[in-house]
């Protein structure tokens, strides 16, 4: 597992030995994070989105801001992305906005 961040979005994919080709081996997954700090209160750009997912080692991508929240166990890992509604003011409700595992022993993410 890889975890980066710093985009303003949260982008998760399979991470491919040989980048473009998508028939190259997974040998990873990447969570690139969002920050829940960062401002703008809009889920981003839809054709931004689009961009990425048009790749098919790319498994979600959200512009939101937010957190990923793990747990590891023996069998894998299972992932949340956590957003908020907002982060111009207080009290933004949070909410679950996709769950993703890791199998261990398999490489890439499954998303649940």
């Amino acid at each position: 597992m890889i975890l980066t961040g710093d985009m303003n979005w949260t982008i998760v994919l399979d991470a491919l030995l040989e980048v473009p080709n998508a028939g190259s081996p997974i040998v990873g997954t990447e969570f690139i994070a969002t920050s829940i700090t960062s401002t703008g209160d809009d889920p981003g750009s839809a054709a931004t989105k689009n961009n990425w997912l048009k790749n098919p080692w790319v498994k979600y991508v959200d512009g939101l801001r937010g957190y990923i929240k793990s747990e590891f166990t023996p069998t894998g890992m299972t992932a949340v992305q956590h957003d908020v509604q907002y982060v111009s003011r207080p009290g933004a409700p949070g909410f679950d906005a996709q769950k993703f595992f890791i199998e261990h022993g398999r490489a890439g993410v499954q998303l649940i």
